[in-house]
């Protein structure tokens, strides 16, 4: 699993957030792959999986990068943008950021996503330029059609958890909080938390500490 490592100082400034974002990725990264991961997505996974074909059957980029990120144990990290806005972030704030990435810095991310991918992996999908750019746009085609008409009732699911949550870490501290949070996410110790992800390599968080990003299979994230 990934280790987090936060210092008291991060753990201090750790924070909840929402992030459309977050949520628009998890839901790529399922009709990403080849067969829904719990059966209680089946449906929503039949429904929406056509959608996402249409997005990329025209962009190997786009194709290459879905596939990728569906099958490896690092999410690049120009996807996995912390949320700036708190409970207020907007998707738009964030997919300017993913928009931003540079080249250079989407090809490092990349190297490292198929470094910890469990099929067999490479770069050649790497087409043209602009890839920030692209995967945003993608991205913001993907919440058109699989987030945007559900964001309401999603939203209002999460933030009622948040608040709760909100209420034990104010209470009894983040391990309270934080408890069931995820099916495979467990706090070890006061400065460490243990994260969705498998194998991956251990992450020390900045000192602006980590924000947990809701989504409907929420996970603790600290870039």
């Amino acid at each position: 699993m990934v280790l987090l490592r936060l210092s008291s100082l991060a753990l201090s400034r750790s924070r909840f957030a929402l992030s459309p974002l977050a949520e628009t990725l998890g839901s790529t990264i399922v009709l990403g792959k080849p067969l829904p991961s719990d059966p209680w997505l089946a449906s929503w996974y039949t429904k929406h999986r056509p959608a996402l074909a249409a997005a990329v059957a025209a962009d190997p980029f786009t194709c290459g990068l879905v596939e990728l990120i569906s099958a490896t144990k690092w999410i690049p990290a120009f996807v996995a943008v912390p949320p700036s806005g708190n409970m207020s972030t907007t998707l738009a704030e964030e997919l300017r950021a993913v928009a931003a990435a540079s080249d250079e810095f989407v090809r490092e991310e990349l190297t490292r996503s198929c470094e910890h991918s469990w099929k067999r992996a490479d770069l050649s999908f790497l087409t043209g330029r602009g890839w920030g750019a692209r995967t945003a746009a993608l991205l913001e085609r993907m919440w058109d059609t699989c987030v945007a008409l559900d964001w309401a009732r999603r939203r209002a699911l999460l933030e009622r958890d948040l608040t709760y949550r909100a209420g034990l870490l104010a209470v009894h501290g983040w391990p309270k909080s934080l408890h069931r949070m995820g099916r495979r996410s467990a706090w070890r110790c006061v400065t460490r938390s243990n994260a969705a992800w498998l194998s991956c390599p251990s992450r020390p968080c900045s000192k602006r500490g980590p924000r947990s990003c809701k989504r409907r299979a929420p996970s603790f994230c600290g870039r």
